[in-house]
C-alpha cells in the first residue's frame, strides 16, 4: 500500500524541524526521519491503530510517535497521512 503524505502534513513536519532544529540541529533532522518512517510503516500496520473520537464516520485514525499524533485515513490502495500534531495540541481545530 503506498502512503501519501499531505500538503498540512508536510507544513507540521517543517514546524516540527524548525522548533527542535533552534535546540540541537542532528535531532531535528533524525526525529523527522523517524516520525517519517512511522508514516510509512502504516501502509503495512494502518488497521492496529484506533479511529479518532468525533472522527469515526470520515475514517480518521491516529499514531502515537512519542509526543507526536500521526493522523490519517485510508483509502483502497493508500494511506493518507493527514497532519501531524503535538498531543498537547487541540487537534480539533488543527486537523483540517
Amino acid at each position: 500500500m503506498k502512503v501519501v503524505i499531505t500538503d498540512a502534513a508536510y507544513a507540521s513536519l517543517q514546524q516540527i524541524s524548525d522548533f527542535i532544529y533552534e535546540h540541537n540541529p542532528v535531532r531535528a533532522i533524525s526525529f523527522i526521519n523517524e516520525i517519517i518512517d512511522c508514516c510509512l510503516a502504516l501502509a503495512d500496520t494502518h488497521k492496529i491503530y484506533p479511529l479518532v473520537p468525533r472522527y469515526e464516520q470520515v475514517g480518521i485514525r491516529r499514531c502515537v510517535y512519542r509526543d507526536y499524533l500521526i493522523f490519517y485515513r485510508t483509502a483502497k490502495d493508500y494511506v493518507e497521512i493527514i497532519n501531524i500534531l503535538h498531543g498537547s495540541r487541540n487537534y480539533d481545530d488543527l486537523l483540517w
